[in-house]
């Protein structure tokens, strides 16, 4: 992919926090930075469905037991049976 270079505005703790930490100061901050931009978007994606699943709609899913069961039972029909 390519680079573009950016200029970033931080404080001289922090620069030197990171400094520390690493030679590679562009490297540790696009990696930073790529981590955090995931992490939002899972978060947008979680906002985004939520209510997508109701109680009312299934009953049968009400616990972590239940859920559980339902997913052995997915598993079971997926995998063949041990030997």
């Amino acid at each position: 992919m390519a680079k573009v270079k950016v200029s970033v505005t931080m404080s001289a703790a922090l620069l030197a926090q990171v400094r520390r930490l690493t030679p590679n100061v562009s490297d540790f901050v696009e990696r930073a930075v790529a981590d955090y931009a995931n992490r939002q978007m899972r978060r947008e994606a979680l906002e985004t469905s939520r209510g997508g699943w109701t109680d009312s709609e299934h009953p049968d899913l009400k616990t972590a037991e239940d859920m559980a069961a339902y997913v052995r039972s997915l598993r079971a029909r997926w995998r063949p049976p041990h030997e």
